[in-house]
């Protein structure tokens, strides 16, 4: 698939990016080493305040197109928006910090073309650091953690559990979608987890993955790649997914997995606020967590909800500027007991 082919079908390739200029060229760079050609590529610019533009003008590559929001829009619809414009048969996204290995696509679009039941097409990936050098330990840990060394190669349907119990499919950076398989126009407004919602909207449909074992994907740690503030907007996101989803009777094998993650999600949350002295918001996503699924762990939190310094783990102060923010948090002071939420 060296180069343009008329056989080889578009692929958009979407990269968000904000603030990033150094890493945005090693992420542009990588998705034109390509050894399939036939893409686009959407940098979709999160009003950035720096060097972003030059850095995307300094690529003469016709391929590329380039979009800047006049204000910041969320992660959500600044990726979501580039799906919807996009123009290829898939679509793959990549991070502004991350890099694909040069065969990436080459590998990954195949089974879609050769399968037409399956809507995602995915890998494994490296672990690397701010430099870019791949760490082999971490690389390892993470493959075990999400069970990508025990699943197996090749067509998966269903695939609900292990895309969102397991949470094996890396679609953010290490995936390739049929861009049909996805019912764009059902994209809630989330604070983060877009990912999560668009396996859903593959997995209640009964679509099929396909699992590719290789590292094709280069994933960066660094230390602004995860944050209290990108925890909190994390759990804020797998909250609203979740609440979905635990309605959705499609998937309701996995409900029991599901109900524990809720509450495991609102207990961590419930801690971030009450440490960043957000108490009236906190509290009561430990309360929620305790009525899902009772256990000592929530009860103890919720109890040292009322002496906040002796609550574990550490927070950014509450001054801090979080540029993707909403101005409101998930509501859980309404009454929003569902049966489906907190089960039986």
């Amino acid at each position: 698939m060296n180069g343009i082919s008329t056989v080889d079908p578009l692929v958009s390739v979407v990269i968000p990016t904000y603030n990033r200029p150094g890493y945005l060229r090693e992420a542009i760079a990588s998705a034109l080493r390509q050894n399939y050609g036939n893409i686009e590529i959407l940098v979709r610019d999160n009003a950035s305040t720096d060097e972003t533009r030059k850095v995307v003008q300094s690529f003469p590559d016709p391929r590329i197109r380039y979009h800047r929001h006049p204000a910041n829009v969320g992660p959500t619809e600044n990726v979501i928006g580039g799906c919807r414009e996009a123009r290829g048969k898939y679509v793959a996204h990549l991070h502004d910090d991350d890099a694909w290995e040069p065969d990436f696509l080459e590998k990954l679009v195949p089974p879609l073309q050769q399968n037409s039941d399956a809507a995602i097409a995915f890998c494994d990936h490296y672990i690397i650091d701010a430099n870019g050098r791949i760490d082999p330990a971490r690389t390892h840990r993470n493959t075990h953690r999400w069970k990508r060394d025990v699943l197996k190669p090749g067509l998966h349907c269903p695939m609900h559990r292990i895309a969102l119990i397991d949470k094996s499919i890396p679609l953010s950076m290490a995936a390739v979608m049929r861009r049909s398989a996805i019912d764009w126009s059902d994209i809630p407004e989330l604070p983060s987890c877009y990912d999560l919602w668009l396996m859903y909207l593959v997995c209640r449909d009964r679509q099929a993955g396909y699992y590719v074992p290789e590292r094709l994907t280069r994933y960066r740690v660094h230390a602004n790649s995860e944050t209290t503030l990108g925890r909190m907007r994390g759990d804020q996101g797998f909250l609203l997914c979740s609440e979905r989803m635990l309605e959705d009777e499609r998937i309701a094998d996995i409900w029991p997995e599901l109900r524990l993650e809720y509450a495991r999600a609102c207990a961590d949350l419930g801690v971030t606020l009450v440490r960043r002295n957000r108490i009236d918001e906190g509290r009561p996503y430990l309360q929620r967590s305790i009525q899902v699924r009772w256990t000592l762990r929530a009860l103890t939190l919720y109890g040292l909800s009322f002496v906040p310094t002796l609550l574990p783990g550490r927070a950014e102060p509450a001054h801090v500027a979080d540029p993707f923010a909403k101005p409101a948090l998930l509501n859980v002071s309404e009454d929003k007991t569902r049966s489906s939420v907190t089960g039986t």
